[in-house]
């Protein structure tokens, strides 16, 4: 239905319905197409179009919503000011703009300030343009892809933007996948980029090297022959102690080979074949690495003497993971008080009771065994001693 009537159309504007309601006299008439368009710009496109354009009636309606400058008139969607108005309000109304303005470095730059896919709707030239396509990124690196080709594949666009997302890589030119800096700055980001590296990259044991240093998952990507490499395993281990679970089955069962990875990351040995972990040699190697993992070992390992103390030598803590029988060995708690006294609370309810400080505890060491040869030397010669002061006394009493 068209109503003619101002204040009943304005009504139902507020209401929801839109300005296509309105007579062909009320959409000719400046005032109620003013107020029709403070509702909601988009009423722009109902009016005559005398009044799209109209300088006051389009400033209020981009005032309400930039996109509707859609609606208005070529002549002033080629007007500076008004655009400029329309993409501060809604970048996207950069797509209704005349050509000219779309290829205008001010008003392209102020659209993408607002929303920086608009750089879809900016000129050819200035979506070459790399001040204008680095702003967009700055404020989302995917808007990227209404960039043109080659700043696609410019070098300083794409390390500003792997920096935020490694698998951009896969996007690029193929000069670019067979830059070191460019494929490193992509791994450093997310090594999973290093699947999209070139070839000669992948098969370059110092680049992969170089790689694995930043993450061993790198090595997944990488020419398996290097899973092979000693020298690159390590690396990875030394990244990570489930690197050496990228190790062939080869170095997996080089006995000489595992317990250096072990002496370079303890941790590694949770990541060992089966037949190797409860290896006496391995573990202790490991436990000199790291004290706390006696906590994930065997029962039997837990309560090995040998092993224990060069677990608390390392972590007093680690006395908490032993035995019961251990941790009720004075050597053994001792040497875990010696790393960190408060290992003393761990120690078993009797060994507390019986030296009651760390500090008392540490003193017994120093106290000489009765059983100590020189003890006895000593002892023997105090013995003497009083012996013979015993015997002057009774001459003595018998004059």
């Amino acid at each position: 239905m068209i109503y003619d009537n101002k204040e009943k159309v304005l009504s139902l504007l507020r209401s929801g319905y839109s300005f296509d309601i309105a007579s062909d006299r009320l959409r000719n008439d400046k005032d109620t197409v003013i107020e029709a368009v403070k509702i909601d710009g988009w009423n722009l496109k109902w009016v005559s179009e005398n009044l799209k354009d109209d300088r006051k009636v389009v400033r209020e309606a981009i005032n309400n919503d930039g996109s509707s400058l859609k609606w208005a008139s070529l002549n002033l969607r080629s007007d500076e000011n008004i655009v400029m108005i329309a993409v501060k309000d809604n970048g996207n109304a950069l797509d209704f703009a005349s050509p000219s303005l779309k290829n205008n470095k001010t008003i392209v730059l102020e659209a993408i300030k607002n929303n920086p896919y608009a750089l879809e709707f900016a000129s050819p030239e200035l979506r070459n343009n790399k001040e204008v396509v680095l702003e967009a990124c700055k404020n989302d690196i995917y808007s990227i892809a209404y960039a043109s080709k080659q700043m696609r594949n410019d070098k300083e666009v794409m390390l500003f933007l792997l920096k935020e997302d490694g698998l951009l890589l896969q996007s690029t030119s193929k000069e670019l996948k067979d830059d070191k800096e460019i494929v490193l700055t992509a791994i450093k980001n997310n090594p999973h980029a290093l699947e999209y590296a070139s070839d000669r990259l992948k098969n370059n044991k110092e680049f992969i090297k170089e790689a694995t240093k930043i993450s061993y998952i790198s090595l997944k990507f990488a020419n398996p022959k290097f899973r092979d490499d000693k020298e690159i395993i390590m690396e990875a281990v030394k990244n990570w102690s489930g690197g050496i679970q990228r190790a062939s089955d080869r170095l997996k069962n080089d006995k000489e080979f595992m317990l250096e990875v072990i002496k370079t990351n303890g941790l590694a040995l949770q990541f060992f074949p089966e037949k190797m972990k409860n290896n006496p040699e391995f573990i202790k190697e490991a436990v000199k690495q790291n004290g706390a993992i006696l906590q994930n070992l065997d029962k039997d390992i837990r309560n090995n003497k040998d092993i224990v103390l060069e677990a608390v030598k390392n972590s007093g803590w680690a006395l908490e993971y032993a035995s019961d029988k251990l941790r009720n060995d004075v050597e053994v708690v001792r040497e875990a008080v010696k790393n960190c006294e408060f290992a003393f609370e761990i120690a078993s309810k009797k060994i507390k009771e019986q030296y009651i400080t760390p500090g008392i505890l540490l003193n017994s060491e120093k106290e000489i065994s009765n059983d100590n040869p020189w003890s006895k030397r000593n002892e023997d010669k105090s013995n003497a001693w009083a012996d013979k002061v015993n015997s002057d006394k009774a001459s003595d009493l018998e004059r």
